[in-house]
């Protein structure tokens, strides 16, 4: 069976298609939503500027499903579709019995978030280079801009930064999501030094933080990169070993000894926040919320739903899978973990290893909610079309390389239904062991 991504049909070859107008409008508010998703200027718990712009946007992406009859259902969208259902079916059940607001509004989250999904995947596949240098470029201005945010706006009320969001945890969060999309947009190109600084900044964001499983991850994402094949392992080790470096050296007091500053005493505070790992009450098992999994089985089952949190004695559970199998139950956890392996599915083996650190970070936060992590998968999907691409033959995929020098043709190159990077959208289709098919 054909893997498919749910969108209209191309309208070079149907006419029942979004016009381009509607898809330039969608790339309009995807880019907004981009570039204002970490900024956090209202209280916590409501759609920010950037949920605004991005929920104008979805609502364009089903009124072009609306005009456009015809679609495909792909796995990955089906699955993800189930689970969002699910959640919306059992928090209004609770809901009905137990009126916390909580219930719907978490709904609305994971609503919300599939659209996401759906809209990133349908920009990416209907001009996937224009899509991808977008991102690259926001995601990188986006990383500088936190830097000098947390030192123009340090967070007062902490000794950890905050940035532009509402808790360190976020931003610890959002950082390395950012550094693993950085990596999958840069396709198979090389890695430059401007890249590695990008991680550095990565990094440094995270002892910004001093989130312990940010600052974990986040290592272990770094260590990854010695896997992906275009990263050259010089550049990589040469800069680790820069970095611990400077850490020991600040560790010994080294730049408070020349230049009798405590500017960069955050590295001593990071250390001393690695030291508290298991010391902490908040680091066991029954602060994180995983003894309730034991003490009310039958919600394993059943799903307790995502509120009205004080029938367990404290407030939700500090991990993302945790809190799906107990919020929606067995077959919530089954659909959302079925949704992810139609996203990895036939992509490069590395994929899955760079999704490892951003699971484990979700052993002890929920990471789930988070809406850019949907729109982190929308990027790792896009991948599925380049893989297409290079599937039809070395001089196909070379001609949309922007590294390589183009072929002297001017046109696009038609698919059977449409063509990549035209204005009228693409329409990628093959056999299962082929690839996806996209359509936008």
């Amino acid at each position: 069976m054909a893997l498919e991504v749910l969108t209209p049909t191309n309208p070079s070859s149907s006419g029942r298609a979004p016009t381009s107008i509607l898809i330039g409008l969608m790339t309009i508010a995807w880019i907004i939503y981009l570039a204002l998703s970490p900024f956090y200027v209202l209280p916590p718990g409501v759609p920010q500027p950037g949920d605004m712009v991005a929920a104008g946007g979805i609502m364009l992406l089903f009124l072009s499903y609306m005009v456009s009859p015809v679609m495909r259902v792909n796995p990955a969208f089906l699955f993800a579709g189930l689970f969002a259902l699910l959640t919306l079916v059992i928090n209004i059940l609770h809901y009905l019995f137990l009126p916390d607001f909580r219930f719907l509004l978490s709904s609305v989250y994971y609503l919300y978030n599939f659209g996401l999904f759906m809209m990133g995947v349908t920009l990416f596949a209907s001009n996937p280079w224009l899509m991808t240098n977008i991102a690259r470029f926001i995601l990188a201005a986006l990383m500088v801009i936190q830097v000098f945010y947390a030192h123009i706006m340090p967070n007062v009320f902490s000794w950890r930064e905050s940035g532009s969001f509402v808790t360190p945890n976020q931003l610890a969060y959002w950082s390395l999501l950012i550094a693993t999309a950085y990596v999958i947009l840069k396709r198979e190109q090389p890695f430059t030094i401007f890249d590695i600084a990008l991680l550095v900044i990565g990094g440094y964001l995270q002892i910004l933080s001093l989130s312990k499983a940010g600052m974990i991850t986040y290592t272990i994402f770094l260590i990854s990169l010695l896997f992906h094949p275009s990263f050259a392992r010089q550049y990589l080790l040469f800069s680790c070993l820069i970095f611990l470096g400077f850490i020991f050296f600040m560790a010994k007091g080294g730049m408070e000894n020349i230049l009798y500053t405590q500017e960069l005493s955050f590295l001593d505070k990071a250390l001393n926040r690695l030291e508290t790992i298991g010391a902490e009450k908040d680091d066991s098992l029954e602060a994180r919320g995983y003894l309730r999994l034991l003490e009310y089985p039958h919600y394993l089952l059943l799903g307790a739903g995502e509120g009205g949190f004080e029938r367990f004695g404290r407030l939700e559970i500090h991990s993302g899978l945790a809190t799906i199998l107990f919020s929606y139950s067995i077959f919530g956890l089954t659909f959302f973990l079925t949704f992810l392996f139609f996203v990895f599915n036939k992509l490069p083996w590395y994929y899955w290893l760079l999704m490892v650190p951003i699971m484990l970070f979700g052993l002890v936060h929920q990471n789930v909610r988070f809406g850019f992590f949907w729109t982190f998968l929308a990027i790792v999907y896009s991948q599925h079309v380049f893989e297409y691409m290079k599937s039809q033959s070395k001089e196909y995929y070379d001609q949309y390389t922007p590294w390589k020098p183009r072929a002297s043709s001017s046109e696009g190159v038609s698919l059977p239904g449409g063509a990549i990077g035209t204005s009228g959208g693409t329409v990628v289709e093959g056999a299962a062991g082929d690839g996806p098919e996209a359509g936008g």
